[in-house]
């Protein structure tokens, strides 16, 4: 009897060892931060606000070359991108993100975007990372963004709760956003809009978006569409402003 006590009281002991060891393990993996994160974190200020700047110099051209018909281009750097968020976003825009979530920065590399931030919560204090490709979908202005995976550190993470907490967010901004898969990857697609109240009848089409090694580049064409005849473009303005006002009212 006694050497079944020692027997249990052994296996007992090297279960909770092994649990202690698999936990102490997976909080290891998650204090992990990948190596773009960190070196995004300790550029010189006074470069980072300078690509901030950039970054609003580069939207603003763009707004305004969108603005006239014809074709349009722009690039945005890894630095610039990076600088924006470092600098203006939290200046600007100190609501923007959830409270959970500091210090969000990229990396554009091998054609894909890496981001990465910081999350505090009352369970878990860690640096998320997702990897995403870009591109155009058939369809007009869909953007197609495909996660390949997020973690916390090294850890994985379920995408069915990532995607929960977008979908929050884009309900709370009333984005058109719809969800897909691809070869099991999640495949959010956005739809950017054709027409805006300020341009009248003008037509924005986005033709391409690039990722290359460091930069992102999106192209495209404003033109008079051939639906864009004053009842149809008013019918359109009519629509954009009804979901407008349901959008206040909510």
């Amino acid at each position: 009897m006694r050497k079944i006590l020692w027997l249990l009281t052994l296996g007992v002991s090297c279960l909770a060892a092994v649990i202690v060891a698999i936990l102490a393990g997976a909080y290891s993996a998650t204090q992990k931060v990948p190596e773009f994160y960190q070196e995004a974190l300790v550029l010189e200020p006074a470069a980072v606000a300078v690509a901030g700047e950039a970054l609003e110099q580069e939207v603003l051209e763009l707004h305004n070359d969108a603005r006239r018909v014809g074709h349009w281009e722009a690039a945005f750097t890894e630095e610039q991108i990076n600088g924006w968020l470092s600098v203006e976003l939290p200046k600007k825009f100190p609501q923007a993100l959830p409270s959970q979530i500091q210090e969000p920065r990229i990396a554009i590399r091998d054609g894909d975007i890496f981001l990465a931030c910081r999350y505090t919560s009352e369970r878990m204090k860690t640096v998320l990372s997702l990897q995403v490709e870009v591109g155009l979908t058939e369809n007009e202005n869909e953007i197609a963004l495909r996660v390949r995976g997020i973690r916390a550190g090294l850890l994985p993470l379920p995408m069915k709760r990532f995607m929960d907490e977008i979908n929050r967010y884009v309900r709370s901004d009333s984005l058109p956003l719809r969800w897909s898969r691809i070869d099991g990857d999640p495949l959010a697609l956005l739809q950017a809009p054709e027409y805006y109240q300020e341009l009248g009848p003008q037509r924005i089409r986005i033709e391409e978006i690039s990722v290359g090694e460091g930069v992102i580049k999106i192209s495209g064409r404003t033109d008079v569409g051939p639906d864009a005849s004053p009842d149809a473009f008013s019918t359109r303005v009519s629509q954009l402003l009804s979901l407008e006002n349901a959008t206040v009212q909510q």
